[in-house]
């Protein structure tokens, strides 16, 4: 039982401090921002920051929830494409058959 408590404290010590050493404080300028280094874009994360692009935060966040739900549409679609296109390719597998069996007859 005290092995288990071992166990159990070092996973739950190690999910919390690499949680930890991901999150970022620091590299922002004066504006509040920084510039992403995988994709080079600026991102904000102040409200005065925002206002220095001339936006507002709401309508950023607006426009990425948009942007998520296209996405999720565009996925959608793309997997009823492929439902479709798998069930096309049984009935002509199917109908293959049928003429299969006729010429044979």
């Amino acid at each position: 039982m005290n092995k288990y408590k071992i166990l159990l404290s070092v996973f739950l010590f190690s999910i919390f401090a690499f949680n930890v050493s991901f999150a970022h404080k620091g590299g922002l300028d004066k504006n509040g921002g920084h510039t992403n280094k995988a994709d080079n874009k600026y991102h904000c994360h102040s409200d005065k920051c925002f206002a220095a692009k001339g936006e507002k935060r709401k309508d950023v966040e607006a426009e990425k929830k948009v942007k998520k739900q296209e996405a999720k549409a565009d996925k959608k679609a793309k997997k009823k494409e492929a439902k479709a296109a798998k069930k096309n390719k049984k009935q002509e597998k199917k109908a293959g058959k049928k003429s299969k069996k006729k010429n044979k007859k």
